[in-house]
């Protein structure tokens, strides 16, 4: 009899793994929560800044720019206050939070693809050019995480409870 085809093993080893995930969870939930308070609370402090960050992706006319310059780092701070309270409310802020990466995701490449030298915006501002392939691969890990929350959080909610 082999070790994997002990059942007792197979359950233990199930049963130590399940009860990792509500930390890695937890820990998940911390990373990004920390991130996006960290970049919204900088951005917010000094909209004026993140706005020259935001025009310098040539994307949006300025008044959408200058909007986006007020709500956008309210919107993250929400979003990530909301991954620190109950499950719905976490998964909640993950799936804002995903989104917005994947927009920003798309912005860094856009400037990467047409050759613009800007910096990035994300924690505030930054005299350092952007380092399109190190906010690629940034971005995509915290969709990792991101996805990693909502599945370790039972998955995205598939019917209202009463």
């Amino acid at each position: 009899m082999s070790l994997l085809s002990n059942p007792t093993i197979a359950d233990d080893s199930s049963l130590r793994i399940g009860s990792l995930l509500p930390w890695v969870n937890w820990g998940a939930r911390l990373v990004l929560a920390g991130l996006f308070l960290w970049a919204g609370i900088r951005k917010a402090i000094e909209p004026e800044l993140f706005l020259k960050d935001i025009e310098s992706y040539e994307l949006l006319p300025y008044r959408w720019s200058w909007l986006m310059s007020i709500w956008l780092p309210f919107l993250e701070i929400t979003a990530a206050a909301a991954l620190l309270l109950t499950r719905k409310w976490s998964q909640a802020g993950a799936l804002v939070i995903g989104g917005l990466l994947m927009v920003f995701l798309a912005a860094i490449i856009s400037g990467w693809v047409r050759g613009l030298t800007l910096s990035c915006g994300c924690f505030g501002a930054s005299t350092e050019p952007a380092n399109y392939l190190w906010l690629a691969v940034r971005d995509m890990l915290m969709l990792g995480l991101v996805a990693m929350v909502v599945k370790t959080s039972g998955g995205l909610p598939t019917k209202h409870t009463k």
